[in-house]
């Protein structure tokens, strides 16, 4: 977790999340001023740009791993502020497997279904992502990537 993660309100909640932690006592921060610290937006809030959505979506759940140095096996940054054009993926055939899907991209822009990224997320079993504390696919977070994919320009 991090601040621009927690920085909103949560759904069915009246105030902050930080704020409320810091009431509880649970997070000691002397001040915390939620306008000024980073914020990232509610990824399928559809008032939102869709790529800063979309990017929010891969940073919180795939950056942990997919960054310089993480323990991800694909060479991709998914961290928010690495653009798209820097993450190494875009136009890069997978390393690991294309899923059967001869010509796949990691990510091909236009395409979500030659994206590796887009087929990673929609698959139980056997390459599947992410491959932990997950049993069920994410359909509005496969929606999200697949409509900004398509977005894309090939």
């Amino acid at each position: 977790m991090n601040t621009a993660q927690l920085n909103r309100v949560q759904q069915g909640k009246e105030s902050n999340q930080i704020l409320q932690w810091i009431e509880k006592g649970l997070v000691n921060l002397n001040v915390f001023d939620p306008v000024s610290a980073p914020k990232y937006c509610y990824p399928f809030d559809q008032l939102a740009d869709l790529e800063t959505r979309a990017r929010v979506l891969l940073e919180v759940n795939c950056a942990v791993c997919h960054r310089p140095n993480g323990p991800g096996n694909a060479n991709i940054d998914l961290r928010y502020e690495t653009a798209t054009d820097q993450n190494k993926m875009v136009n890069v055939p997978p390393a690991q497997s294309d899923l059967g899907n001869r010509g796949s991209m990691i990510l091909k822009p236009g395409s979500p279904e030659k994206s590796t990224l887009w087929q990673r997320m929609k698959t139980l079993g056997q390459g599947r992502m992410p491959t932990i504390a997950s049993t069920v696919v994410d359909k509005l977070g496969v929606e999200l990537i697949g409509q900004w994919i398509k977005s894309l320009a090939p």
